[in-house]
This record gives C-alpha cells, structure tokens and sequence, in this order.
C-alpha cells in the first residue's frame, strides 16, 4: 500500500509544478508593479514612455484595471531586465 500512496503524491507534486511553471500577463504585471515601486517610479506617464504605450493605458495598467497583451508584456520584461 505504500507504493500507491507514493505515486499519487508523485503525480501531486507534478502537476503543482508545472502549474507554477506556466507566467500569465497577470503575474508579470505585478512583478512589474513591485519593480516600479521598488525603483521609486511613481509616475505613469514615466512609466508609458517606458513601455511606448498611452499614459492612459499604463494609468490602467498601474491600478489593475486592465490586462497587458503579450507585446507590452514583452516590454515589462525587457525594461525589468534591463534596469
């Protein structure tokens, strides 16, 4: 009986993993966020020249109402990147 137990751990633990695996827009906005806060960066007008975007859509952007498609979403990460 231990042997079965250990697979369905095993196949537990697979799966949590390569869930996590797996960055959605949502999580490199927030890691986006938590950079610009940890830079100081506070205005979104700064921050739309930054990602070539309206300063009205990174005002968005910085307040959660809306989700990055993948072309700014590329762009947070180089500019995180970058520094």
């Amino acid at each position: 009986m231990g042997t079965i137990n250990t697979n369905k751990s095993a196949a537990k633990h697979c799966v949590i993993f390569c869930k996590h695996q797996n960055e959605t827009p949502f999580d490199v906005l927030e890691k986006f966020i938590e950079w610009t806060e940890e830079k100081n960066i506070k205005s979104y007008i700064e921050i739309s020249k930054m990602l070539h975007t309206t300063p009205k859509e990174a005002n968005r952007l910085l307040h959660l109402a809306v989700l990055p498609d993948d072309r700014i979403v590329k762009r947070m990460k180089e500019v995180m990147r970058n520094g």
